[in-house]
Parts: structure tokens; C-alpha cells; sequence
């Protein structure tokens, strides 16, 4: 197994690419999700230039595992962007 941390442009397009595969066979084929995509990939509004990643790979390099993970202030400004026309919230 082979475990890979960066963001978007430290993991490389190609294991960037993989990762968005993997999301969409997760979230829209396994589970069901009914989420905007494109050629097969699941990105969105959190796959910024400083969201960091944390990507697991099997030993022939199949992606088997990612984790997100957003810088707080970024986190917090793009959720009330995507809650803006649902509530007033955000301030």
C-alpha cells in the first residue's frame, strides 16, 4: 500500500484524475448520490488549489482510499456560497 498527501497540484494530473474516478465509483455508482459530474469524475466547489488530499493506493496503483481535507476559512467561505441562495446564515 502506498499513501500519497498534497494538494492538487503537488499529487500530480494523473493521481488528481484517479482520485476524482474513485469519488465518482463511490459516491455516484455505490452510493447512489445523485451529484453533478462530468466524463466520469466527481469534483466541486471544495476541489480548490488549497485543498490537500490524502490518497491511498493498492500495490499495483489502484486508488483505493482519498480523504479531502480544506484549510478552515476556505471551507467555511465556500459553504456559505454554495447555502447562499438557501439562507442568510453566513453573514
Amino acid at each position: 500500500m502506498n499513501r500519497i498527501a498534497g494538494s492538487s497540484n503537488t499529487i500530480g494530473k494523473q493521481l488528481y484524475t484517479q482520485v476524482a474516478h474513485y469519488r465518482h465509483k463511490v459516491f455516484i455508482e455505490m452510493l447512489g448520490w445523485e451529484l453533478e459530474t462530468r466524463n466520469g469524475e466527481e469534483l466541486d466547489q471544495f476541489d480548490r488549489p488549497d485543498t490537500l488530499y490524502v490518497v491511498s493506493q493498492d500495490d499495483d496503483g489502484n486508488v483505493n482510499g482519498c480523504a479531502r481535507l480544506l484549510p478552515p476559512a476556505s471551507a467555511a467561505a465556500s459553504f456559505c456560497a454554495s447555502t447562499e441562495a438557501l439562507t442568510s446564515d453566513c453573514g
